[in-house]
């Protein structure tokens, strides 16, 4: 088996390439170099535009967020004012509302109820004969219709 894959001679090889000159294949690639140089320096300029369009839009953006977070401390300091006023004259009504129901003297006979002076007549009389009773008195008749005033 030895002496055939001796004998065999080399033929001429099928992808040979030819000696030629290579002048045409250089400028060529000359070429394609230039070009692919060319797309890239357009697309790092095409990225650079876009890097400093990108750095405008943060730094109004950046804007933007400062002002509305002093907005935001500003409005929460006026809720706090305003939250400290509303106690303080919750306060005051209180104590106002206390001292008046204190101070309101009503005539002998009458109650007190809610700052309101009421008498409880125990006389039968008409509508009106009761309403001109109470005028007389300075006051006026009510029916009293609450379960808590009653």
């Amino acid at each position: 088996m030895e002496e055939i894959y001796a004998t065999i001679e080399q033929a001429n090889p099928v992808c040979q390439v030819p000696a030629s000159d290579h002048r045409g294949s250089s400028s060529s690639k000359k070429r394609l170099y230039f070009g692919v140089l060319i797309f890239c320096a357009l697309l790092n300029v095409l990225l650079l535009v876009k890097l400093i369009i990108l750095s405008l839009q943060l730094a109004d953006l950046s804007t933007i967020r400062d002002n509305l977070t002093e907005h935001l401390q500003d409005s929460n300091n006026k809720l706090s004012s305003i939250t400290e006023e509303r106690d303080l004259l919750k306060a005051n009504l209180i104590r106002l509302e206390c001292l008046s129901t204190k101070e309101k003297s009503c005539p002998a006979g009458w109650t007190v109820f809610f700052s309101s002076c009421y008498l409880f007549s125990t006389k039968s009389a008409s509508w009106d004969k009761g309403r001109e009773d109470c005028r007389a008195r300075g006051a006026d008749l009510v029916v009293i219709n609450s379960l808590s005033e009653q």
